[in-house]
């Protein structure tokens, strides 16, 4: 069966893909979009926050720890005036301001440390170094010197201030604690320089995603465009496409109803048609005519039988060789016109077939095989052969009027009685019936040849009933003397 030719589909549009590659660019530019509006939303109120309340937090500790090193400088102070007032003096007074002053160092000091540790650690040290040193000048000066005197042992008490020892520990004391300050108010310092720094990273920040935000929407602006485009094309060639895909279809059916009526043509052709491949000689297809033709079935896929090839002969009635079967030949690129054989059926009668084959190329020029057609000839020779005896039995009709018509005409020229008047009525009488039958047979043949070429009309008239018969009685006499028929 001969199947529609199956075209390949169609690769995918352009269009299709640049749009898809403009829908992802779009939505990695909402996504980026989003996320620098949401980075503008958070991130610089985020810093500023941090940096607040990291300035507030660290300003508060400093501000402790600044007040913290004033009291304990005051208290060594107060401790160091109310010593020396009560060795003078011996009173009371100066004693009680001492004990107070020296009951809020200790406390002071271990406030000192744990501020220290949270504003910056390397605070620490020089702290522990503080309290080492109050602790020293606090037992070698006040405490000794009060002991003396309560001892009443004033010059022993004298004799400790003026050595100097314990006012170079008093002035190491508040060497310490200027230190101190000092140090503290250059982690103050740095800590306004590196929040200037972190507002400047948000400042910087702020404005480069705003420039972010204006690139992005300037991206997404062209993006918009580019989809909006790429979408209006698409639609446009979706339209042409589905216009393009009703015309494919009314032609897939044109063409399928034309396959189908060449496949009508093709199984029902009164010739035999075979397909045969070029490299492998298969038959690819074989009409029922040629199935018929050859008294085989044909199987597709298989080269022309052994068995079919065996009963071809040549017109002389030798047996055909494979190579003089005009299939073959034509696969070997000669064509074959007009070559009569006769195959020989399994019943055993013998059939004329003329072949006709020849090979088949591609656009390129390259044979890819070859057909075959051929017709029984039994036909045209029993059409022959019915035309002869057409030929002859109209040949024999002619010469019998013209005969008789001759004798009667050769008689009345050459007899020696030519001039009996009744003899010669005879005669004439003679050649008007085979004039008449002449002219019969003349109107039979241009009656037959136009009924062959369909041309024929009947002539209808009223008709004379005893002269027809009188008619026919006197044609058939003419034709069957020895029946008289009247």
């Amino acid at each position: 069966m001969i199947m529609p030719k199956q075209t390949p589909s169609a690769a995918a549009h352009p269009y299709a893909r640049a749009l898809l590659r403009s829908q992802r660019s779009l939505r990695w530019g909402l996504g980026a979009a989003l996320a620098v509006l949401l980075s503008l939303v958070t991130l610089p109120p985020a810093i500023s926050a941090w940096t607040v309340s990291l300035r507030q937090q660290l300003s508060e500790q400093i501000q402790t720890f600044e007040d913290t090193r004033l009291r304990i400088e005051n208290n060594v102070q107060t401790m160091q005036a109310a010593t020396r007032g009560y060795v003078i003096t011996q009173q009371p007074a100066f004693l009680n301001d001492y004990g107070t002053a020296a009951s809020h160092v200790p406390t002071d000091l271990a406030q000192l440390q744990d501020l220290a540790s949270t504003i910056d650690p390397r605070l620490v040290p020089q702290v522990t170094a503080l309290a080492e040193r109050v602790v020293q000048w606090q037992a070698d000066g006040p405490e000794q010197q009060i002991a003396l005197v309560q001892e009443e042992n004033l010059a022993g008490a004298v004799a400790n201030i003026s050595t100097g020892r314990s006012q170079q520990r008093f002035d190491g004391v508040l060497e310490d604690l200027r230190l101190l300050n000092t140090e503290i108010l250059r982690i103050d310092a740095d800590l306004s320089a590196r929040i200037n720094r972190v507002r400047t990273v948000e400042t910087v920040l702020t404005f480069s995603l705003g420039l972010l935000g204006i690139g992005l929407g300037v991206y997404l602006v062209r993006i918009f465009r580019g989809v909006a485009r790429l979408t209006r094309e698409s639609e446009e060639l979706r339209e042409r496409a589905e216009q393009a895909v009703v015309t494919a279809e009314a032609a897939n059916a044109a063409v399928v109803r034309e396959q189908q009526r060449l496949q009508a043509v093709f199984d029902q052709s009164p010739e035999g048609i075979l397909f045969a491949e070029a490299s492998s000689r298969r038959i690819v297809l074989a009409n029922q005519a040629a199935r018929t033709l050859l008294d085989d079935p044909l199987p597709l896929s298989q080269p022309l039988s052994t068995s079919v090839i065996e009963r071809l002969y040549r017109a002389n009635g030798e047996a055909a060789q494979p190579d003089e079967i005009p299939l073959h030949r034509a696969l070997a690129g000669t064509a074959q016109i007009g070559v009569e054989l006769t195959i020989e059926q399994r019943s055993g009668q013998r059939v004329p077939v003329l072949f006709n084959a020849v090979p088949l190329h591609n656009a390129a020029g390259e044979m890819e095989g070859a057909v075959a057609v051929f017709q029984d000839l039994s036909r045209f020779r029993e059409v022959e052969r019915l035309k002869s005896d057409f030929v002859a039995m109209v040949s024999h009709e002619l010469r019998t009027p013209l005969t008789a018509i001759q004798g009667c005409v050769q008689s009345l020229l050459y007899a020696p009685n030519t001039h009996d008047p009744q003899r010669t009525e005879e005669f004439l009488v003679i050649i008007e019936a085979q004039s008449a039958r002449l002219h019969d047979l003349i109107d039979n043949l241009l009656d037959m040849s136009q009924l062959e070429a369909g041309v024929f009309r009947l002539r209808v008239g009223p008709v004379q009933p005893g002269h027809l018969i009188r008619s026919v009685a006197r044609h058939a006499n003419g034709r069957l003397p020895e029946r008289r028929v009247q």
